[in-house]
Parts: structure tokens; sequence; C-alpha cells
């Protein structure tokens, strides 16, 4: 049997052809043995179950065909909190941290009812309870995958101000009765073209969910209901925070009629338009 040492060895120069194979091997070896990383840094002579390494290999291999490494683990950072992801939800990116970033700024009031819409695995829904334990949040998603996935990880980081529900956009909410009651609406909505689909990393399309991410010919298709609908269950002076695709900027801006104030656009840490904030 291995040591925990030869395995990330081995681990490391099966997956050298990736920008970090040391960090990948580590990561695949942490999920397959479910050792802390202390552990891994001080137990390196430690020989790992037969099955452990099994797994180990198992993992080794999918990421090798390409498997993403975050649905291998089973875990995204994201606002300095884990979350747990799996196949058929979205795998958060940096970038969407500016969501929080500017809910959190704009935030008007100390007990806030807020809205988010296609919650994926729970990611802006359950960083903005951790930080606002006071607000109280609805989060929907057409995903039945993603609502399981989304109420697992609000019972892991034991937040309980989120409630979870099924349904498309805003159904939910109209369901709910909750009209012209939300301080805020956020979400980070699908906005990829199907031109721009098929020219996404193979590990995307063959991976990720595509109705997270592709909303039809010009990916606008989403956002556009997103702001067309936001006055309906929105207070007065309430604001509406989405995120946007990188080449969208002036065709979402357009989208914004009489009604709208305070419309702004704001550029993530790469200098590419991310995010628009905007309140009625």
């Amino acid at each position: 049997m291995n040591t925990i040492e030869e395995l990330f060895q081995t681990g490391k120069y099966l997956l050298r052809e990736y920008p970090c194979p040391a960090l990948e091997s580590k990561l695949l070896l942490l999920a397959s043995t479910s050792m802390t990383e202390d552990e891994f840094l001080t137990m390196p002579k430690k020989k790992p179950s037969r099955i452990s390494q099994r797994r180990f290999y198992r993992l080794i291999f999918k990421r090798l065909h390409g498997f993403p490494l975050v649905y291998l683990t089973g875990e995204k950072e994201f606002w300095s909190i884990n979350f747990k992801v799996a196949h058929g939800v979205l795998i958060p990116r940096p970038e969407t941290e500016l969501v929080v970033e500017k809910a959190l700024e704009l935030m008007p009031q100390k007990n806030p009812l807020i809205a988010d819409i296609g919650t994926g695995c729970g990611n802006i829904a359950l960083s903005i309870a951790k930080e606002l334990p006071q607000a109280k949040i609805v989060a929907t998603d057409i995903s039945s995958t993603a609502i399981q996935i989304s109420r697992m990880n609000a019972s892991l980081q034991s937040v309980s101000n989120v409630t979870f529900i099924q349904g498309n956009m805003y159904e939910p909410l109209k369901r709910s009765g909750l009209k012209k009651k939300f301080h805020m609406i956020l979400s980070n909505p699908p906005y990829v073209s199907l031109g721009e689909w098929k020219k996404l990393p193979q590990e995307i399309r063959d991976h990720e969910p595509k109705e997270a991410l592709v909303a039809g010919r010009t990916g606008l298709k989403f956002i556009k209901q997103l702001i067309q609908d936001a006055p309906e269950f929105l207070k007065p002076r309430g604001y509406l925070i989405f995120e946007i695709g990188y080449n969208q900027k002036e065709r979402v801006r357009a989208m914004f009629g009489n009604g709208w104030k305070e419309v702004h656009c704001f550029k993530d840490i790469n200098g590419i338009p991310r995010v628009y904030a905007a309140r009625r």
C-alpha cells in the first residue's frame, strides 16, 4: 500500500499537463481519504485504506477525462465559505462575489426582505444570510437538484433565515403572495448566448448545466425578464442587482426604462463590466 506522500506524487505526475497539478492532486487526495490539510502536511507516511486509494485513482481518472475538479471534490469556496456542489448545479465563480459585495453596500435597511432568483447552490443567498442574520431571504430555482443542494448548504452553514422554493424566475414569489414585498432582488441569471456556448471550454459544455448558463440566441432572455418583472415584486426604492456577460453592458442598459433610477454598472476584478444595480 502507498503512503500519502507517494499517492500525492503519483497524482501530481499524472496531472502534470494541468496548470496546478500539485494543488489538484492534493485536493483529490483529501477528498478521497477525508483527511484534513493539517493531516496531509504532518502525516506523509500514513497509508490510507485500499478503498481510499482506489477512490483517489478513480478521481484522478475522471479528472484526466475532463471532469471539473470542483465536481470531483464536491466543494467550491465562495465569499470565504465552502459550498457543496454537484452535477446539475452551476459552479460558483469569483466574479459573482461582486453581486454580494454591492448588495451589502447598497442594502437599504437593517432588516431587509431579499429575493435571490436562480440560486444554484445557494452561494449568493447564503453569503448574504451569513453577513446579515437579521435579513430574510427567499431563494428560487427551477432545478430541483439546485434546491436540494442549496438546502443542504444552508443546513451545513447553520443558516435558518433563507427559504428555498422551486420554480421558474419570479413564479414562486407570485405563488407565495410576495408582490411589492422585497427591498432587494439579486440574481446571477443565465446570460451566455448559443454562439458563445459553442466556444466555451469542453469541460464546461460537457459537465455544467446548460440551462444555468445559456439564455437563448442573444444571451439576454432571462435578463430581460428579470428587469421587466422586478417592479412587480420590489418595494418603492428597492434595488435590483444582477450579473451580466462581458459584452452586454450597453444592451442591458437599454432595457432599463422609466421608473428606474441610479442605474450603475460595476466592473469586476478584471476590469470587465459585470454587475448592474438599479433602483425603483
